[in-house]
């Protein structure tokens, strides 16, 4: 009530103003002619360093406003609803409402993956079914039937391990904390050129790798990467490594230069591995696919790594600048791991 009696006085007195300030008359129109009056400036407001005059009535009013009481007059809106409405708005249970809400969800959740296993069964199955026959005979006709099935084997193997290391790290390593994650991701991502560089510090060649990892990496260069053997005669027995037909370029018959050197060059030696080291790279480094070649890999394989292929490997990084990697466990190790072999 205290509201509305200072709201009706404020108006009052406008009212009462704009009536002194017209006088009484008619144009010759015979409308109604509004005279200007003086405005009774009282202080100044500051707005960003310009001085704006505020008339009395207009201070008078900010003043009026300020006073007013906000929740008075929220609280007599309410009391305006019918009381119909509130006792409705008041009696709703909010628990059931929430609780109405999650079984939708969970309803069209589930209708969702009704139809997603029918589109699975009814389209997708009914597809892969025709297109897996055909995919398999054209990578067995691209790949050959060995590398087809060796590729299945290893994909399977990975994914079974890609499995068990994934709920390691869910539940160990993680564990619900998304710092730990985020540091685990940085890890990963900049591991391997860190550990790759901290372990070739004192090799002197690029590095090493396992037999498939060589094969693959022929692979991705199309075969301008050239695999290297530097056995001896002796060690010839039991084969050599047997490269897909599109590839058989890559495969360069080397030896080792103890073969070669007679034992007269090998007594006027200081150090008969080193000679036989530089000797090997010289020849390696003088092929022409080698020569001509340069930016390409030289991946090089011994018998059983003994030492023979890292001496030559820096060597040739060294006094020929070329990018050599070493066959981890030499040519056992290219046994072990089922790769083709030809004799």
């Amino acid at each position: 009530m205290e509201l509305r009696a200072s709201m009706r006085l404020v108006s009052c007195e406008r009212v009462g103003r704009m009536a002194a300030a017209r006088r009484p008359g008619r144009s010759a129109a015979g409308g109604t002619r509004r005279l200007g009056r003086k405005l009774d400036i009282t202080r100044a407001v500051s707005l960003g360093g310009v001085d704006i005059p505020v008339p009395e009535a207009v201070e008078a009013q900010v003043e009026v406003l300020k006073s007013v009481d906000v929740n008075a007059i929220a609280d007599q809106a309410k009391d305006l609803l019918p009381a119909e409405v509130t006792e409705y708005v008041n009696n709703i249970d909010q628990e059931y409402l929430k609780s109405e809400v999650t079984e939708g969800i969970a309803e069209v959740k589930g209708l969702l993956g009704q139809g997603f296993d029918q589109l699975n069964t009814s389209v997708v199955q009914p597809w892969w079914k025709e297109q897996a026959p055909l995919l398999e005979a054209y990578f067995r006709e691209a790949w050959g039937d060995y590398y087809y099935d060796y590729f299945i084997d290893e994909w399977n193997s990975g994914v079974n391990d890609l499995n068990r290391l994934y709920n390691f790290l869910d539940t160990q390593v993680v564990a619900g904390d998304w710092k730990r994650l985020v540091g685990l991701l940085v890890a990963t991502w900049y591991s391997p050129g860190a550990l790759g560089f901290l372990l070739s510090l004192n090799k002197g060649y690029k590095g090493n790798l396992n037999a498939l990892d060589a094969l693959q990496l022929i692979e991705k260069t199309g075969g301008r990467a050239s695999l290297v053997d530097i056995r001896m005669d002796k060690e010839r027995s039991s084969g050599q490594p047997d490269l897909p037909r599109r590839l058989a370029n890559s495969y360069l018959d080397v030896g080792y230069a103890r073969d070669w050197l007679t034992p007269d060059v090998m007594r006027m030696s200081k150090d008969k591995d080193q000679l036989m080291c530089r000797a090997t790279s010289t020849v390696i480094a003088d092929l022409k696919r080698v020569n001509g070649n340069k930016a390409q890999p030289v991946i090089l394989i011994d018998n059983s790594d003994d030492g023979r292929a890292k001496g030559i490997a820096r060597c040739l990084t060294n006094d020929h600048k070329l990018t050599c990697y070493v066959v981890k466990g030499g040519f056992d190790a290219w046994k072990r791991n089922k790769l083709p072999v030809y004799g």
